[in-house]
């Protein structure tokens, strides 16, 4: 059975914690797992040319990995499993949404509790990047103030600084009960369904304690937690309901003083001009913005973010994909596709988008 692992960017592309690439590490974990030793050794798929792909006579290609926005699937008709490198599948959908290939495929998305907590570690710094107004504290500093209260007031503890996450699924789930556990005790979910995240913890006395946090659907349960908001974490993954929806009239009902909108998921969720726009009317609360994801990457030099004095830009590193961990969790998919399994974890509902 043919496996191959399409990266188009692999020569420029660093994936892994360690000195071995991505297709190496992939090898070895496949190769750990006794079913699947009769898989042919993995096949690198490094171009979309066309003469290039005919070289590679990929017709009998079961099993691809995909590192890369990929859209000549016409050249492998007979594949029955996409297994993605990323916990999104934005990417994969660049032209191939509606494409006979990868609808006959089982498309399993990349569901990594390593990859989860990176997320959550950035989550919890960003927040606490703007509850103790580092980023005013940098500000001052290039300026030469000594201001040890930059807002004139205390920050608010953090047990009642109010912090909403907007998608709640396995990462807004972790980023969630990072937050809670690290006393941030006053968080709220949005999501497609409502129900209730219990999460346990330890109390002031070292005594664990659940605390329940309520996870709202639909639009006027956004927008009222939107108003109650200090911090908005953006954790949704990209679909046609979600595309835009951040835009100026959802922005501008972060009435909360000093309030901050945080974008950890897809770019094309957030309309980047209705950031800056909110972010200058003063009659919206939003105060500051820290985004990691865009519409258009690498962020285009002449965008007004970068220099933007209440915007904080990191290149899409919140939650890297790392080999190391990941190539294990692949390689498990595998074989639970192998052997059968109709519950792998991360197989992708396309009439979800995710």
């Amino acid at each position: 059975m043919r496996v191959v692992y399409i990266n188009l960017q692999l020569a420029t592309k660093t994936l892994s914690s360690t000195d071995q690439g991505p297709v190496e590490l992939l090898t070895s974990a496949i190769a750990s797992i006794p079913t699947l030793v009769h898989l042919s050794p993995i096949e690198v798929i490094e171009s979309e040319d066309e003469q290039y792909l005919a070289s590679k006579d990929l017709k009998s290609v079961h099993i691809a990995i995909v590192d890369s926005a990929f859209t000549a699937w016409r050249h492998l008709p007979s594949v029955k499993l996409i297994c993605v490198a990323w916990a999104g599948i934005d990417k994969l959908l660049v032209g191939a949404a509606n494409n006979p290939v990868v609808r006959q495929a089982r498309v399993v998305r990349l569901v990594d509790p390593d990859l989860s907590e990176r997320m959550a570690q950035s989550a919890l710094a960003h927040t606490l990047t703007v509850h103790r107004e580092y980023h005013t504290i940098r500000t001052n500093q290039s300026q030469k103030k000594w201001v040890r209260t930059p807002t004139g007031t205390l920050p608010i503890p953090t047990r009642k600084y109010r912090i909403v996450v907007v998608g709640m699924g396995v990462i807004g789930s972790k980023v969630t009960t990072t937050l809670v556990r690290n006393g941030f005790l006053n968080v709220a979910g949005w999501s497609t369904s409502e129900r209730t995240l219990s999460i346990a913890t330890l109390d002031s006395n070292d005594s664990i304690t659940n605390i329940l946090v309520p996870v709202l659907a639909g639009d006027d349960a956004l927008h009222t937690l939107l108003a109650e908001a200090d911090v908005v974490i953006n954790i949704l993954p990209l679909t046609e309901q979600t595309r835009g929806l951040f835009d100026f009239d959802k922005l501008k009902r972060m009435r909360r003083p000093h309030s901050a909108f945080v974008n950890l998921g897809r770019g094309a969720t957030v309309v980047e001009e209705d950031v800056v726009k909110a972010l200058d009317d003063p009659l919206v609360g939003l105060d500051s913005a820290i985004l990691d994801v865009f519409r258009v990457e690498p962020l285009p030099a002449a965008s007004p973010l970068w220099e933007h004095p209440k915007v904080i830009v990191t290149p899409h590193m919140a939650a890297l994909t790392d080999y190391v961990n990941s190539s294990t969790v692949i390689a498990n998919n595998i074989r639970l596709f192998i052997d059968g399994d109709e519950n792998i974890p991360g197989t992708v509902d396309f009439s979800r988008g995710y």
